[in-house]
């Protein structure tokens, strides 16, 4: 290896290492996201700060009425567990919690639903996958 490899070589680390440095966010002494567990339940409120649901770039959708009792939501709201249970993050009380959802048909960018929260309810449809790491704790 020649001398301006080596040389080059700690350089390009120490400036990898910095990129990674993190850096705090104004929160006013508050966590970005705070967890909360729902008594009696096995899902949690996640609350964010509104800095940290800008960040997060999280939009809801209300739930749509469909026919008969089906009800519709953007398929991008649709989130699918380890055990293949489906779910929404809906937005409530200041927060956003999983609710569980029976999805009878996909049909392009919509999800066709049996059962899950009533037509009106916001349901999160950006940032599904970033509340789910919130709540399952990944990354602290």
């Amino acid at each position: 290896m020649n001398a301006k490899r080596l040389i080059a070589a700690p350089v390009v680390v120490l400036l990898a290492l910095t990129a990674c440095r993190s850096v705090p966010e104004q929160t006013g002494g508050r966590s970005p996201a705070n967890v909360e567990a729902i008594e009696g339940s096995e899902v949690s409120r996640i609350t964010l700060t509104g800095r940290a649901a800008e960040r997060l770039g999280i939009e809801t959708n209300p739930v749509r009425p469909s026919s008969g009792s089906r009800t519709v939501v953007p398929y991008s709201a649709i989130y699918y567990d380890a055990e293949g249970d489906t779910w929404v993050f809906v937005e409530s009380d200041g927060g956003y919690a999983r609710a569980p959802v029976v999805v009878e048909a996909i049909e392009g960018e919509r999800a066709i639903l049996t059962a899950g929260p009533v037509p009106g309810t916001p349901v999160v449809v950006v940032g599904v996958a970033e509340l789910h790491g919130i709540e399952a704790g990944i990354g602290q």
